[in-house]
C-alpha cells in the first residue's frame, strides 16, 4: 500500500537526504493498491505515470474536505456553518 500526495506526488524526484523521497518511483511496481491523496479529480497525468510505473495496482483517489468543528478539550461539534460571517484573527 502506497500513499501519493497529488500535489507534490513525486517531490522533487530525490531520495532523502537530497529530496523528499524514502524510495525511487520504480519501487511502486511492489505495491498492490495507490491512494491518491488530496485529489481534486484532475489526476489523468499521474494516473498514467503511476501506470506505468505499475500497470495492475488498484488506484483510489481520496478527497479530503471537513466535515464539523470539535473543540478537542470538550468534545464538543459545531456545523460548519458556524464559520459564517466570522473574520478570521491574524
Amino acid at each position: 500500500m502506497v500513499l501519493i500526495d497529488r500535489q507534490q506526488p513525486f517531490g522533487n524526484e530525490h531520495l532523502l537526504p537530497r529530496g523528499t523521497l524514502r524510495e525511487p518511483p520504480s519501487h511502486l511496481a511492489r505495491a498492490h493498491t495507490i491512494f491518491i491523496t488530496k485529489s481534486d479529480g484532475k489526476t489523468a497525468e499521474l494516473r498514467e505515470r503511476i501506470s506505468k510505473l505499475n500497470p495492475d495496482a488498484a488506484v483510489i483517489e481520496c478527497i479530503h474536505h471537513p466535515l464539523y468543528l470539535e473543540d478537542v478539550f470538550t468534545g464538543d461539534r459545531k456545523t460548519l456553518d458556524f464559520l459564517h460571517g466570522k473574520k478570521s484573527r491574524r
